[in-house]
């Protein structure tokens, strides 16, 4: 079910008026998506009548201080295949095929229970992202080597955060 697919891309930043610089983000990125997980299943079937929800998620692991602050900040963005406005919990680029909100800037996130699109999100965090994340953890050392021993502190930025509010406002 897990699909293992290193790739490095550069990215283009424009810096001022028509000058562009031209920087390399590399990262080490996995694919998986959980067709056979119950409760995603279970919640595809209540919204195939309204929406599409695919239990597809990634993880991009940075592997240079570079890559780790993409988004000119601590923590990347999380990403429905696009940034969103909503900082990530750690360095590493967290994807997946979330609900939005309207403005499609931020992901679907009510604190009423019962709403399925953010009951998918949440579990699709928790069943998909979480599980895929403890199972690249051992592996991390080996992969982003040149981070570790040259900028440790931003190796120890690819692990989540605790979260600094008991009422979240996002995932």
């Amino acid at each position: 079910e897990h699909l293992e697919q290193p790739i490095d891309f550069e990215r283009a930043v424009v810096v001022s008026g028509d000058e562009k610089r031209f920087d390399s983000f590399r990262f080490h990125v996995w694919h998986s998506v959980y067709s056979n997980n119950t409760r995603l299943s279970e919640l595809r079937k209540l919204l195939e009548v309204s929406d599409r929800a695919v239990p597809w998620v990634s993880i991009a692991v940075p592997l240079n201080r570079e890559s780790s602050r993409i988004d000119g900040l601590d923590d990347a963005r999380w990403r429905v295949f696009l940034p969103l406005l909503e900082p990530g919990p750690s360095s590493c680029i967290f994807s997946g095929a979330f609900f939005v909100g309207p403005s499609r800037q931020k992901m679907e996130y009510r604190l009423d229970e019962g709403i399925l699109k953010t009951e998918w999100n949440k579990a699709l965090v928790e069943q998909g992202l979480v599980e895929l994340f403890s199972n690249i953890t051992m592996d991390l050392p080996t992969i982003a080597h040149d981070l570790l021993y040259r900028d440790p502190k931003a190796y120890l930025s690819l692990f989540p955060s605790k979260p600094t509010s008991k009422n979240p406002s996002n995932l």
